[in-house]
């Protein structure tokens, strides 16, 4: 997983309100929000130790969350003794924090397919999302409003895109 989650995001947030926005400029009142960042698409296809594969980079992930949500359930279970519960894992405890809303997952992709795949993991998961660049955002937008997602968009005429 370290090929994925390469790093822990302090982004910048403007205050509406009451409301706290992440944004992709820094301006108005700062506000800390911290989050795992996550690269799928086109970034993991490069050869070993990334995984290679679009499918392959979103399944490892999977995986990763699937054995994140083992690991905070016996963490959290009070009944379990301490010879019981499992070792500590900062990256498992980091993944407990996004998937119980605490922590964003921010997530670098470019295609259409992927920003599609990455809200599946969200809503399989309950994930807060942030997108970056989202280089075909237009061809998904009705799907990235609807869950709710929110992006730091890279807007390009079709024309001018890079194959990715």
């Amino acid at each position: 997983m370290r090929t994925l989650i390469f790093a822990v995001l302090c982004a910048a947030a403007v205050q509406a309100g009451a409301q706290e926005r992440p944004i992709a400029f820094v301006g108005a009142t700062l506000i800390p929000i911290e989050g795992e960042v996550i690269e799928n698409g086109t970034n993991p296809l490069r050869p070993t130790p990334f995984p290679g594969t679009r499918g392959k980079s979103a399944a490892l992930l999977r995986a990763h969350l699937v054995l994140a949500q083992e690991n905070c359930a016996k963490v959290a279970d009070r009944k379990l003794t301490a010879d019981k519960r499992p070792p500590r894992n900062l990256g498992l405890e980091a993944m407990c924090e996004a998937l119980d809303g605490r922590r964003i997952v921010h997530h670098h992709t470019h295609r259409h397919d992927d920003v599609l795949t990455v809200l599946r993991l969200a809503r399989e998961f309950d994930l807060r999302v942030v997108l970056h660049h989202v280089s075909e955002a237009d061809l998904v937008a009705r799907e990235i409003a609807e869950a709710g997602a929110m992006a730091s968009i890279i807007h390009a005429p079709a024309s001018a895109r890079r194959l990715r």
